[in-house]
C-alpha cells in the first residue's frame, strides 16, 4: 500500500464503494492478475492509439544508451527527455522503431537525473522534467 497509506488514513480519493483504486492497468487470467502498467503512464495520440509509456521508454534507452528516458504525448508527436545519452545515437534508428503513424517530436537532453517524487517514482509531468534541459533535435 505505498504511496496510498498516509500515516493511519487511507487516502480517501483513491477508495470508491469500498474498493482501493491503485491506477494500475492488467488483466486476469485463469484466476491470476497480470499489471501490466499504470493508467498514468499510458500516451493517447490524436489517431486515437493508446501506448504506454514504458514501451517507448525502454525501446528508446536501448537505442540511445540512456541513463533515464522520459517520454510524453504534444500535438500527436512523441517527445523524448534523455538523461546522459550516448555521446553519438542515431535519431534515424529512433525514428525508424515508432509504431506506425507516431511522429516524433522534440528530443532534449536533461542535465540532472529525472525528477522523482518522494517515493522515488518519476514525476509525470512534463513541465518539470523540462526545467534543467536543452533542446538536442
Amino acid at each position: 500500500m505505498l504511496g496510498y497509506y498516509d500515516g493511519n488514513n487511507v487516502n480517501k480519493e483513491n477508495i470508491h464503494n469500498g474498493l482501493l483504486y491503485t491506477g494500475d492497468t492488467g488483466y486476469l487470467k485463469n484466476d491470476k492478475l497480470y499489471v501490466t502498467g499504470r493508467f498514468k503512464d499510458i500516451l493517447v495520440f490524436n489517431n486515437g492509439k493508446k501506448y504506454n509509456k514504458s514501451f517507448f521508454e525502454k525501446k528508446i534507452l536501448d537505442l540511445t544508451c540512456s541513463k533515464e528516458c522520459f517520454v510524453f504525448a504534444s500535438e500527436d508527436r512523441l517527445n523524448i527527455i534523455l538523461y546522459k545519452p550516448e555521446e553519438m545515437f542515431d535519431l534515424k534508428t529512433i525514428i525508424e522503431a515508432m509504431p506506425q503513424g507516431i511522429k516524433l517530436g522534440d528530443v532534449y537532453e536533461r542535465f540532472d537525473t529525472l525528477a522523482k517524487n518522494k517515493l522515488k517514482k518519476v514525476v509525470n509531468l512534463p513541465e518539470i522534467q523540462l526545467l534543467n534541459c536543452k533542446k538536442l533535435y
